[in-house]
């Protein structure tokens, strides 16, 4: 079960004219309790957002958003 979302950062990246989109990355944070810790959580999937908008990795430093389509690239050391 998902108990929140956590905003673990950004990266920049441009798009092909050259703006520049700052992506943000956010983790699903999953319940996962054990006998040992009964509020255990870990990390789910990752999602990249802009400006509230799903982001799609293509593959290490490429990027389309899916509301239009725009490609992006990046070589930010941050971005997944």
């Amino acid at each position: 079960m998902i108990k929140r979302f956590e905003h673990r950062g950004d990266f920049a990246a441009l798009d092909e004219q050259g703006k520049r989109y700052m992506v943000e990355i956010h983790v699903e944070v999953l319940s996962a309790p054990t006998p040992e810790n009964p509020h255990g959580e870990k990390d789910g999937m990752t999602r990249l957002l802009f400006k509230g908008k799903t982001v799609r990795r293509l593959s290490q430093g490429k990027y389309r958003m899916l509301h239009g389509g725009t490609e992006l690239s990046s070589n930010d050391p941050s971005a997944p």
